[in-house]
């Protein structure tokens, strides 16, 4: 080892100069420590990626051409290549020249020559300007794709920095990507001048201090040279570190004028290179114990770089003698490698960064440490940016895998065998070196090679929370990574770089705390376990994926039109990818609906093209008002549940009447509508000048309703804080805290709990504040001159959050949130039901209830406490109170219940929206308080029900909708049977109680059946459906219409009562009429209508009648007929034959007349009259309708269905009349009916319809000029009046006839107790009759009946009324009532029960069958004698006395002996007319001749029979006691009768007409009742016991029976030895 000498860098390099001490003689090359170092043999970087060195241009100005091709020549031809040849693969070099005016345009070369060509073509502005924008250049460079780490940056400037404020940007880049940068400034002119930058004259010096930065914090190497020569020292330096094993040692800035750095060699160091800066020219004295060789690299006077080649243990000594710094740099190996871990679990967490204040690992391994083991014993923390140490230890041994690339080699799996740590970072920049001895003994030293970054979070609270790439409620770590806000300050490490744990710095001093000094960690926002599901976020990503939806008003006024557009755009495009980074199930899709004058086509597109699309919408130019509520609708119809749209406008709407069915709509789909409004210029809409307030009520309504927002946009600026606002309604997390409006302002309070990440608060109004009392990280997001709106991006749980908000006038405020739970709740009026209805909108009829949870309570349950009840628009309270535990099967969501609470209401009476929030607790005790996602409305659909019934269903059933029928009873009977409760609506006025009533009330027996309809009129006959259709020409298009009509109308009775309909004929009537044909079905049928061929003729007249004839021939009895013509009758002769044929045969006939042009038949203008008047008595008479009706198609279908109800088995007629000017008609409605039709036709008819009870709905049957047909699908009971009404005086014909049960059955007869009495529809004029009545189906269910009615067919007058008795005849047991006998005086009569249920109701009916008189007075008189003998009647089949002529008893079975004349006016009420006189003999008769045992008249000795002849006959009756103790008895009274009643019969043949016996048994047997005396007594002879022996019977009640079976004057005779149990019944 040579002897220590000082050298002078300044005068001795590598060769020895006269001026120096005679130089040593050469000494022997370093020979290094066997085991040392890798074996020399071994290309260490055969595996390096090829260097990829970039040079930035100053091209700011023309200064930097001085000298340009000499530092290209240097670098390119002599420098780079001896670098290039001492490595394999240094000809895959690649060089970037980067250009710093267009850093953007640089260029990239493989190869020495390429580069030069590349340097000496760089283009150098024509200009002096000293500042350039370098750092920018910087960055553009420092990202070049494809760099290898290691590979060098150099700037080559003159000039100063534009841009300086990108100084610690362009070092973390730089570091990031581990590219040192190197700075060469050439601006000296001399070593005491320069043109913009130099040290010396301290010209820039701020750009110097920054570019000196860069380089020393890169580990990079500055210099500062003149042009010319210099470049040329340079340029070899550049070269030299352009190596894998070039390495920064170590840096020192000093102030002294005398320096010293010492260094020890070891056989791992090549080279040592000093780089040495200062402000003025400087000397640099190196002491050295011994060198082999060294050189100066650089000498400019400001800059020095001296190469030394050491020998191995030498100590080496560096002096300067100015202030400025130096650095170390060496060649060789190894190379230290470091990386920092905060957990050293977690193999991917590492990084050369981290944050400011938080805990880290260090890692070590050094370069081939699996060839060479050296001993690393010691680790230094120091301060990179002055050199100081600020910690240093032992590291621990820990083999640690991690996929890493370390410097310019791939990645790999590396292990890394050295830890040193935990310590806390408290600087900017650390540089960290390992020392320690190899096999040799030697000690080493090396620094790892990257610069560690330490973050400080020294941010404001938006720069920290309002991050571009997280979302609201997340903590943005850098690198793309998010965590949940709450693991902020956690004390435990969440982000990669540890920024969730980082401080803030405060300017302390530098430093690096040890494990034992660092402080204790206590958690910002304390830990809560179970106050959220362990795996929240998959729960978050598999909620319901929705759209975003967007309405575009595209004019040119906001904010400059297209310029609008894109900060919209672009803050659309920036927020929805960070939401679908975060949730990236949650958007399926988006769209777009733009809107010109009218909504334009929806565009859907991916929801990241947001921004793309939105650019590409055209501009118009338009009118202020625009459909705006259309262009949202287009939105709903395309969005699917749970979307949220957004409508950007500058007009006003143009339909704001669809503003409640748009609302409804978007409610019911719970969609979030959001309101920009952005007209700055204030031309169509704005509060501000109050233009188009109509609209801004109506928006901000749909806004607060459907819990969206509602903006007015001043600039451009905003859109950026509504967007985050808006697109915060998307997220699956997003939760409806509180809404509240006031005056002036408002205080909201609300707890804060661990499952909210954040909230944001809106406050509304004029120049709103807002003011927060509670300990809250609050960021400003939005600041207006109508809205402000701040985010609490972490929320700190506390038992209260109070916010108060204020404004000139009215605020609004919403406070929104991000977090777990969500608020289930829906509205139910059947939670109870195993399928109950589940809905936010339920129809009113019965009490509510809200089933409420909380989401996933599957997964995680929360105590739902209480439940409050607001108004959706003011916030205010409605209602509130506890819950109660819940559970079904039928909503397994729901646990808790609330209710029943009624519907609110307005105080107008009217639905109004609502919002139901619950109150509930966690598994920390924290409150927790939430608002459904979506609103509530009940709605009032009481006035809807006319489409529901029977809607698209049968007549008698109620329309659910989707198909399905249901029978009319169960409406309103409190329960739900239709999927949406439509069957139970009530009007909302009417809704305060608690309970649900049935309407009418329930009556459980003794009022209707319960059987279904086709069970109930199982055993109805079958009938006929038949029409005649006129064949004119003019009636093509109404046989088209009728077809159409009896498809559908027909098609419902046939679908309810399959069996009912026996036959379908078609009768065709032309000029003659036209065979029937029968149809087996309705398709047959309406084809054959459609094909039915015109008549050719134009006559006006056709054999109508003939062809009802024909249609009553052809079918069943109780058939149905309807005639459709435009035609008069040619045979008006045979009007009286069809009416006595359609009422024997109980036929119903219908006629519909259709003369639009009033050619033939019309009441307009009088044509034919007289057919007019035969139809109508014709349709009267059977109990049909006539129409006269125009062609189209709402009438024929009214008529149509008319008509093919009455083929119906529940068909029932309620009450007819027919008055001039007016009809009135008042019925009594009941339970029984299902539907009631009135119907009032004549010139210009008109009605109106009056009821008792409220009758929810009057459906338009016909509404025709001479028609007006309305109709009651559901029936109250109570009463109706039916006023009909025409024009003047003319005719008015009022039907009511309805659906529903029962019929009323009706006949005549003569004899109502002859054992097969003789029931008739038909009689003789005269006969004095009894009328037997009982309602339908009175086997499953008799009914009292309490009168009934005679009325005039033709009329409808009431004749009379009479009491009903009880009526019992096996023969006839349809019939339970009887009426006194009396005498018809109409030609045609209907006769009406007046009947009451179990309820109390009463119940009126017109029995189908019409009643009708034939005058037989011409017959009569000529059946006196007739056959018979003087002074006798011929009855045909008998000869009767002349005194039984018109005694008012119907001694012929044809009723031939009363036949009187028909009355030519049916009056009402007069006793005259239907009480029976006996009338005279007739005087042109001749007076018969006694008989042998006959006096004459007026004799004194007159026989008993004829002095008593005018004695009415009286009845025998006999009620005997069968029980078995008058077993003895019965042939002694047998005896005893038979005896005294023959006596009697021989003095008095006509004095007993009847023998009635009633016996007394336990069965009650019906009486027997005869007119023949021998059979009497043989039914006496023949009595035997029942075998009883009860000494108590029933006698009162027997005797009852016989009285009410004898005729007036009659004898009873009780025969009995037992007791009266009935003695109750004296009186009676």
């Amino acid at each position: 080892m040579l002897a220590a000498r000082s050298v002078t860098a300044a005068a001795c390099g590598k060769n020895a100069t006269n001026d120096c001490d005679p130089a040593p003689p050469e000494p022997a090359p370093p020979t290094k420590c066997p085991g040392c170092v890798p074996n020399e043999t071994v290309n260490l970087f055969a595996n390096a990626a090829p260097l990829t060195p970039i040079f930035v241009v100053d091209t700011g100005s023309s200064r930097m051409q001085v000298g340009w091709s000499d530092f290209t020549s240097a670098l390119v031809d002599k420098a780079l290549p001896v670098a290039v040849s001492k490595f394999s693969n240094q000809d895959q070099l690649q060089f970037s020249v980067v250009p710093t005016n267009n850093p953007q345009q640089y260029t990239s070369v493989k190869s020495l020559e390429q580069l030069k060509s590349s340097l000496n073509s760089v283009q150098f502005t024509n200009g002096q300007s000293c500042d350039q924008p370098l750092m920018t250049a910087l960055l553009s460079a420092a990202n070049i794709s494809g760099v290898t780490p290691t590979s060098p940056l150099t700037l080559l400037t003159d000039s100063s920095i534009s841009d300086l404020s990108l100084t610690e940007q362009v070092i973390a880049v730089a570091l990031r990507n581990e590219i040192p940068i190197n700075v060469i400034v050439s601006s000296m002119t001399s070593a005491s001048n320069c043109d913009c930058l130099c040290s010396s004259v301290n010209k820039g010096s701020d750009s110097l201090s920054a570019l000196k930065r860069i380089a020393h914090l890169t580990k990079g190497i500055y210099l500062e040279t003149s042009k010319g020569g210099d470049y040329v020292q340079a340029a070899n330096l550049l070269a030299s570190i352009m190596r894998y094993d070039s390495q920064h040692f170590s840096f020192v800035a000093f102030t002294s004028n005398a320096y010293k750095h010492d260094l020890v060699a070891d056989s791992g160091i090549d080279r040592y290179d000093g780089i040495f800066a200062a402000t003025q020219p400087m000397t640099v004295t190196f002491q050295i114990d011994g060198i082999y060789k060294s050189e100066m690299m650089v000498d400019t006077g400001l800059s020095k770089a001296l190469a030394v080649v050491p020998y191995p243990g030498d100590a080496i000594s560096m002096i300067c003698n100015m202030p400025g710094n130096t650095q170390t740099r060496l060649v060789g190996w190894p190379i230290a490698y470091a990386l920092l871990m905060h957990d050293l679990t977690k193999p991917a967490d590492y990084s050369t960064s981290a944050p400011y204040g938080v805990p880290v690992y260090v890692v070590f391994r050094y370069s081939n440490e699996e060839m060479v083991r050296l001993a690393i014993d010691t680790v230094t923390i120091t301060d990179s940016e002055s050199g100081s140490a600020l910690l240093s230890g032992r590291p621990s041994d820990s083999v640690i895998t991690l996929p890493v690339t370390l410097g310019p080699f791939g990645e790999a799996q590396y292990n890394f065998t050295k830890v040193f740590g935990p310590f806390m970072p408290k600087c900017r920049y650390l540089d960290i070196s390992i020392s320690g001895v190899n096999v040799g003994g030697e000690r080493l030293e090396r620094l790892v090679q990257t610069t560690f970054l330490f973050n400080s979070m020294d941010k404001t609270p938006a720069q920290t929370w309002l991050s571009a790439d997280c979302i609201l409620g997340m903590f943005d770590c850098g690198g793309g990574q998010c965590i949940p806000a709450q693991m902020y300050k956690d004390c435990t490490l969440q982000c990669g770089s540890g920024a969730d744990e980082a401080l803030p710095n405060k300017g302390e001093p530098c430093s690096a705390l040890s494990s034992d000094q660092m402080p204790t960690c206590k958690p910002l926002v304390p830990p809560c376990v179970s106050c959220a599901p362990d795996d929240l976020d998959t729960i978050l990503n598999n909620r319901l994926p929705i759209m975003a939806g967007f309405v575009f008003d595209t004019d040119v006024r906001p904010a400059g039109g297209q310029s609008n557009f894109a900060a919209i755009a672009a803050a659309l495009g920036a927020q929805i990818s960070v939401l679908t980074k975060r949730f990236p199930n949650r958007l399926t899709n988006a769209f777009v609906v733009p809107l010109g004058e009218a909504p334009g086509t929806v565009s859907s597109f991916p929801p990241n093209n947001i921004q793309q699309t939105l650019l590409q919408l055209p501009e118009t130019t338009s009118s202020c008002s625009k459909p705006l509520l259309a262009a949202l609708n287009s939105s709903l119809q395309t969005a699917t549940r749970e979307s949220v749209i957004t409508m950007y406008l500058t007009s006003t709407a143009s339909d704001l009447q669809a503003l409640d069915a748009l609302l409804l709509s978007a409610v019911e789909k719970n969609i979030i509508i959001n309101i920009v409004i952005g007209d700055v210029s204030c031309d169509c809409i704005c509060s501000t000048n109050n233009k188009g307030g109509d609209t801004i009520s109506a928006l901000k309504k749909l806004a607060m309703v459907t819990h969206g927002s509602y903006f007015e946009v001043q600039n451009a600026a905003a859109y950026d804080g509504i967007t985050r606002l808006t697109t915060g309604d998307l997220r699956p997390d997003s939760l409806l805290l509180s809404r509240s409006e006031g005056q002036n302002n408002i205080t909201t309070i609300i707890p804060l709990d661990s499952g909210l990440s954040a909230a944001t608060l809106l406050a509304q109004g004029i120049l709103p504040r807002m003011f927060n009392a509670d300990d809250q990280t609050v960021v400003t997001i939005l600041d207006t001159d109508s809205s402000l709106a701040a985010a609490l991006p972490l929320v700190v749980p506390s038992v209260q959050f109070k916010s108060s908000s204020a404004a000139n006038g009215p605020v609004s405020t919403k406070i929104a949130g991000y977090g777990w739970p969500s608020a289930l709740v829906t509205l139910s009026p059947n939670p109870f039901a195993d399928k109950p209805l589940l809905t936010n909108s339920p129809i009113n009829g019965m009490p509510l209830y809200a089933l409420v949870s909380t989401s996933d309570a599957s997964v995680l349950p929360i105590d739902v406490k209480k439940v409050h009840i607001t108004d959706s628009l003011m916030g205010t309270e409605l209602a509130s109170g506890n819950v109660v535990s819940y559970a079904n099967n039928g909503a397994p969501q729901y646990s808790f219940i609330y209710g029943p609470f009624s519907a609110p209401k307005s105080t107008n009476q009217q639905p109004l929206y609502f919002d139901v929030a619950i109150d509930a607790r966690n598994v920390a005790g924290e409150d927790i308080r939430r608002v459904a996602k979506q609103a509530f409305i009940v709605r009032d659909k009481s006035t809807d029900i006319d489409d529901h019934l029977p809607g698209s269903c049968n007549s008698g059933e109620f329309d659910c909708g989707e198909g399905v029928c249901i029978d009319q009873s169960k409406y309103l009977d409190c329960v739900i049977d239709c999927a949406d409760g439509i069957d139970e609506a009530r009007p909302i006025s009417s809704s305060s109680s608690l309970t649900c009533e049935p309407f009418p009330p329930k009556c459980t027996t003794g009022c209707v059946p319960t059987l279904p309809p086709t069970q109930l009129y199982a055993n109805e006959s079958a009938l006929s459906a038949v029409f005649l259709l006129d064949t004119s020409l003019s009636m093509s298009a109404a046989r088209g219409l009728t077809a159409s009509a009896v498809q559908e109308s027909l098609q419902k009775v046939i679908n309810t009562f399959p069996k009912r309909i026996d036959k379908l004929i078609l009768i065709p009537v032309a000029q003659v009429v036209l065979p029937a044909t029968t149809f087996q079905n309705l398709t047959e049928l309406t084809s054959r209508m459609l094909s039915t061929v015109s008549d050719s003729t134009l006559k006006c007249e056709k054999p109508l009648l003939q062809a009802l004839i024909n249609g009553i021939d052809s079918s069943s009895p109780s058939s149905v007929i309807t005639l459709i013509t435009d035609s008069s009758v040619s045979d008006l002769y045979q009007l009286n034959d069809v009416i006595d044929s359609a009422v024997s045969s109980g036929v119903q006939i219908n006629v519909i007349v259709s003369d639009d042009d009033c050619n033939c038949v019309c009441t307009k203008d009088s044509k034919s009259p007289t057919s007019i008047d035969a139809l109508k008595k014709l349709t009267r008479v059977t109990h049909g309708t006539f129409f006269e009706i125009a062609a189209t198609n709402n009438a024929y279908h009214g008529a149509i269905a008319v008509t093919s109800e009455s083929t119906r088995p529940d068909w029932v007629l309620l009450g007819d009349q027919v008055s001039n000017g007016t009809a009135s008609i008042s019925v009594a409605l009941d339970r029984g009916l299902d539907t009631v039709t009135a119907l009032s036709s004549g010139t210009n008819a008109h009605q109106n319809i009056s009821a008792a009870a409220v009758q929810p709905v009057k459906n338009d049957v016909i509404n025709e000029p001479n028609v007006n047909a309305d109709q009651l699908p559901i029936v109250f009971p109570g009463s109706l009046t039916v006023n009909g009404a025409t024009v003047g005086n003319g005719e008015v014909d009022t039907q009511i006839f309805g659906l529903g049960w029962p019929a009323a059955l009706a006949a005549l007869t003569s004899n109502p107790s002859a054992q097969t009495p003789a029931f008739v529809r038909q009689l003789v004029a005269g006969t004095n009759v009894y009328a037997v009545v009982g309602n339908s189906q009175s086997n499953i269910l008799k009914l009292p009946i309490l009168s009934i009615k005679l009325i005039d067919s033709i009329t409808g007058q009431l004749i009379m009324e009479k009491i009903a008795k009880p009526y019992n005849n096996p023969a006839a047991p349809q019939y339970t009532y009887v009426t006194d006998n009396f005498t018809a005086p109409c030609s045609y009569f209907d006769i009406a029960i007046i009947a009451a249920n179990a309820a109390g109701e009463i119940i009126e009916r017109t029995a189908k069958s019409t009643f009708s008189l034939r005058d037989a007075t011409d017959e009569s008189l000529a059946s006196i004698p007739g056959q018979c003998k003087v002074g006798e009647f011929d009855c045909g089949d008998k000869c009767i006395e002349s005194y039984r002529y018109r005694d008012c008893i119907a001694d012929c079975s044809n009723g031939l002996d009363e036949a009187r004349t028909i009355p030519t006016v049916c009056a009402a009420n007069s006793s005259d007319t239907w009480t029976c006189v006996p009338a005279p003999w007739p005087t042109t008769t001749p007076t018969a001749q006694p008989s042998s045992t006959t006096a004459a008249p007026g004799c004194n000795d007159c026989v008993p029979g004829e002095a008593f002849s005018d004695m009415p006959p009286v009845s025998a009756v006999v009620v005997v006691d069968l029980s078995s103790r008058m077993t003895n008895d019965f042939p002694l009274l047998a005896d005893s009768l038979s005896t005294q009643l023959i006596a009697v019969a021989a003095d008095w043949p006509n004095a007993i007409d009847s023998f009635i016996f009633v016996p007394i048994d336990t069965a009650m047997t019906l009486p027997t009742k005869t007119t023949d005396m021998s059979a009497f007594l043989q039914t006496l002879k023949g009595i035997t016991t029942d075998g009883s022996t009860s000494c108590q019977k029933q006698l009162l009640t027997r005797l009852l029976t016989g009285i009410q079976a004898a005729k007036p004057k009659s004898v009873v005779t009780l025969v009995t030895s037992s007791g009266a149990s009935d003695l109750s019944l004296l009186n009676s």
